[in-house]
């Protein structure tokens, strides 16, 4: 699966953030740039580690083949959102996972605005990287957007809220304040649904992210 032939592969995670964040993505791991009298840095924590630590998700059934599957279907998701994707790259069985995203975006105006661009909290000192952030037609807020290509956890929707809280930190927000969550499940099949979460449930789903923040981090724990 690749990018369309052409184009620059240079920005593909252009930073769109105060902070100047960035993401390997291969390591996953975040790090900060030189600046304020201080050198260069990694981020010791992610929105992911704190809600894996905390015991909110079930890791028990993941597998090193379920993570590759993901990483590779958001990839083609993240490349269709930008325009970029080479189509006859797709694996077959990617395939559903793209037409479900696309009949989503078809059926309810959703438009993109920064597609996985990472983002980091100074005050939390953690980093995160969502999917997507946009908005649906009508709405005066933005919205963070979450692929999934398995089963959405409950606890989606702390991970939503701690993605609201950080980007409303590090990004320009302009007018617009980002409010909105919503959380994607795309099937294999081409079928997807989705679940837009109450914004009067994002202040206590966010001091519910924060508790689990101040738990103390394992000792293999990694963004």
């Amino acid at each position: 699966m690749g990018r369309a032939e052409g184009k620059d592969m240079s920005d593909h995670k252009a930073v769109a953030a105060s902070s100047g964040v960035t993401l390997d993505s291969k390591g996953h791991r975040y790090s900060l740039p030189e600046g304020q009298g201080q050198a260069a840095r990694p981020v010791a924590i992610s929105v992911s580690s704190v809600i894996k630590r905390s015991g909110m998700i079930d890791t028990t059934w993941f597998t090193a083949q379920g993570a590759e599957n993901g990483t590779r279907r958001h990839q083609v998701i993240e490349f269709d959102g930008e325009g970029d994707l080479e189509e006859s790259s797709v694996d077959p069985s990617d395939r559903g996972y793209l037409d479900g995203h696309r009949a989503f975006i078809e059926a309810t105006g959703w438009s993109s605005i920064y597609i996985e661009r990472p983002i980091y909290s100074a005050k939390w000192e953690c980093g995160a990287c969502p999917d997507d952030i946009g908005s649906f037609p009508g709405d005066p807020y933005l919205t963070v957007l979450d692929s999934k290509t398995g089963s959405v956890a409950y606890a989606t929707r702390y991970q939503l809220a701690a993605y609201v809280r950080i980007a409303n930190e590090d990004y320009y927000g302009g007018s617009r304040v980002i409010l909105g969550r919503c959380a994607l499940r795309l099937q294999g099949n081409g079928s997807y649904g989705y679940i837009k979460y109450h914004i009067r449930d994002l202040r206590k789903d966010t001091e519910k992210f924060e508790a689990a923040l101040a738990l103390p981090p394992t000792k293999k724990e990694t963004p």
